[in-house]
């Protein structure tokens, strides 16, 4: 599958997707200019600029309808991924799959997905503990 990683910021998803042969086709995202630098380095540290695409833009808005079949949004709270798969809905609704994890407002990106006929097909919890 052709993958897209919104809201990359170091890069660190697209080169572990490409690293473990998972696609060797990634739309990496951000929208700052700054952040979108960390993951073109981290591309070329890993010599993976043949497979992972870095555009700089908002959300969804750097993809064709169809051009990737797997978009993750991931990192940001839930009415933010609600904006952006509002935005561009309809790149989103063309999507095999979207891989959400938002940091706050769960219960809100839930509604709004169900709202607009998504269906939720898998959910996993995971607690960071952090030792001080």
């Amino acid at each position: 599958d052709k993958i897209a990683d919104i809201g990359t910021d170091h890069g660190f998803v697209p080169n572990f997707i490409v690293n473990e042969n998972i696609s060797n086709y990634v739309i990496s995202s951000d929208i700052s200019e700054n952040s979108l630098k960390k993951s073109i380095e981290l591309t070329k540290e890993y010599n993976n600029e043949d497979k992972i695409k870095n555009r700089v833009g908002s959300g969804l808005k750097v993809l064709e309808v169809s051009e990737v079949d797997i978009a993750i949004i991931a990192g940001m709270g839930g009415l933010l991924i609600s904006d952006i798969i509002k935005d561009s809905f309809d790149v989103a609704i063309n999507l095999k799959k979207l891989i959400l994890q938002p940091m706050q407002a769960k219960k809100d990106l839930r509604i709004f997905l169900y709202e607009q006929g998504f269906e939720i097909i898998d959910e996993a919890i995971i607690q960071d503990i952090l030792e001080i």
